[in-house]
């Protein structure tokens, strides 16, 4: 269903019949497999906005982003949670770090990265644990986490290169 009105938008929007504002899509593009990763590209409106490591299937999802300003974020599902809810990630079993939530919609809560988080992410070898509320998350990491953020930071890099 969801293919079908994105299609049909498309096709409306290629026929001139709905004004630019109004259509405001964005394009994934799937780069391959990273480890337990998907990597993707995400564009709006043909222009890149940020390179992506995404787990998960349906609405069970992480995805750890950089984008064209070199900052990286965190979303997770909302689940039902309210904008007052806290988020805390931890890595590999460690006390949990707390982080502010940046913005969050129906589907999905996110935040931005202190540096200090993207090092224990990066450092990370087994799993990241994600508390946002009363809900809990559990996702494996790459073995080799610091080796996904350079094949992250290259997608980035890429593109903003002109790839």
């Amino acid at each position: 269903m969801r293919d079908a009105k994105f299609a049909l938008a498309l096709a409306l929007a290629l026929a001139g019949m709905l004004s630019a504002p109004s259509l405001a899509l964005a394009a994934e593009e799937n780069l391959g497999k990273e480890g337990v990763f998907t990597m993707i590209v995400v564009k709006d409106a043909a222009k890149f906005n940020r390179c992506v490591m995404h787990q998960g299937k349906g609405k069970d999802v992480l995805r750890i982003a950089s984008n064209r300003g070199g900052a990286y974020s965190l979303s997770v599902p909302t689940v039902g949670q309210g904008k007052d809810a806290s988020l805390s990630v931890a890595i590999d079993g460690a006390p949990g770090r707390r982080i502010p939530i940046a913005g969050q919609d129906k589907q999905r809560t996110w935040a931005t990265l202190a540096p200090d988080v993207v090092d224990a992410v990066k450092a990370g070898r087994k799993t990241i644990d994600v508390e946002l509320g009363q809900a809990r998350f559990k996702w494996r990491l790459n073995g080799d986490m610091k080796g996904s953020f350079i094949v992250l930071d290259s997608c980035v890099e890429g593109y903003l290169n002109g790839a």
